[in-house]
């Protein structure tokens, strides 16, 4: 980074965003209530995308093994009985800029994930920090691999870059392709959907609109896996910028 003073600021108050957020949850919310809070939202699932079952002890979170990353979509979440319990949902495959592509040769369409160990009085705090080892954010996910993403989110109305001057273009740093679908699979239909979008000064993707089709599920699978991508943001005159762009996702028969 050209200015690490900025960028350990910013990366500082990521940080501590999050931090407020858990605690927020784990001072307003019982263990329960913490745990449910994952159901419908989307994570980077750690090295377990191969297993139809995972159980973890909260000891052994930072000992999973296996290399196969996962997006995921939480479909129920549950507390009971001092053990934290997932259905988790495989939307996508994960690629990192600047590392080979992970290799999921068995990777799981359902994935139920649990974690026990906890102390009858554990608080919400905690179970969130360590279920949060084990499904992480896309910024938690792109730092485990040593790669800083501090940008906050902005609104979605921040209107492109018209050229000139001379723009930098927007580089992936996390990019995730959404699955094939059981009802394309059958019908043996394979495509590349793409999307027009806006690239933000937060790195993420805004205004997704379809601009080519597939069909039998893709299109919604592509469109929501694209709100999981991370973007180092264009350029112009060395400030960032919002910019337009398109985006393919290729869906085969495997």
């Amino acid at each position: 980074m050209r200015n690490r003073g900025v960028a350990t600021v910013l990366c500082a108050f990521r940080r501590l965003t999050w931090l407020v957020v858990c605690a927020a949850c784990a001072w307003s919310q019982t263990p329960d209530a913490a745990v449910a809070s994952f159901t419908g939202r989307e994570f980077i699932l750690v090295r377990g995308g191969e297993s139809q079952r995972i159980k973890l002890k909260k000891s052994q979170v930072d000992r999973m093994k296996g290399g196969c990353d996962l997006a995921v979509a939480v479909r129920d979440a549950a507390w009971n009985k001092s053990t934290a319990r997932f259905t988790l949902q495989n939307i996508g495959r994960v690629t990192v800029a600047t590392r080979p592509a992970i290799s999921c040769r068995n990777a799981q369409d359902e994935i139920a994930l649990e974690i026990s160990g906890f102390a009858p009085d554990e608080s919400a705090e905690s179970i969130l920090s360590t279920v949060r080892r084990v499904i992480q954010t896309p910024e938690e996910y792109l730092e485990s691999k040593g790669i800083h993403f501090a940008l906050p989110p902005v609104a979605e109305d921040e209107v492109p870059v018209r050229p000139p001057p001379p723009v930098t273009n927007p580089k992936p740093l996390l990019r995730v392709d959404g699955t094939y679908t059981e009802f394309a699979r059958s019908a043996k239909r394979k495509g590349t959907v793409t999307m027009s979008l806006v690239i933000g000064t937060d790195g993420r993707a805004h205004k997704v609109r379809l601009i080519h089709q597939v069909g039998f599920g893709l299109d919604e699978n592509a469109i929501r896996v694209i709100r999981l991508w991370r973007f180092e943001p264009a350029r112009q005159m060395d400030k960032p910028v919002a910019y337009a762009s398109h985006v393919e996702m290729s869906f085969d028969i495997f």
